[in-house]
């Protein structure tokens, strides 16, 4: 990818190591999938269910020639734990926004494997062809 991903956070001061953990994330991307023209990131906090944690939502969209990727994850501080004690809800603010990096990793998790998925059937459609043949 020739420019950095566009990053917007949404309901939330920005954060610089959240930026740069999408920035990464983002450049690893190429690996699989070398002609990405775009990628955008928008992180933001849901306010429902406080009671559960701090949940943080990432939207994903990924562009490149012949494919379009669009993702969307949530991810809570107690994901796959049991359900906190209250007193167990009051955070620090950094300690909020490190759980948004959960939601960041699932999201380019699924992006990395559509960008796979997408790139194996580019490599293997020639060859079905002469299968079907």
């Amino acid at each position: 990818m020739s420019k950095p991903a566009q990053v917007t956070f949404r309901g939330m001061a920005p954060i610089d190591w959240v930026e740069a953990h999408i920035q990464a994330r983002s450049a690893h991307l190429t690996r699989f999938h070398p002609a990405i023209t775009r990628c955008h990131v928008v992180v933001e906090p849901v306010q429902r269910h406080h009671h559960l944690g701090d949940r943080f939502r990432v939207h994903l969209e990924v562009t490149a020639p012949g494919l379009d990727i669009v993702i969307a994850r949530e991810a809570t501080l107690y994901s796959g734990h049991a359900e906190p004690s209250y007193s167990s809800t009051a955070l620090g603010n950094s300690e909020r926004h490190q759980h948004a990096t959960a939601a960041i990793r699932k999201a380019f998790e699924a992006a990395r494997r559509q960008l796979q998925d997408a790139r194996l059937q580019f490599i293997y459609a020639p060859i079905r062809r002469l299968h079907a043949a």
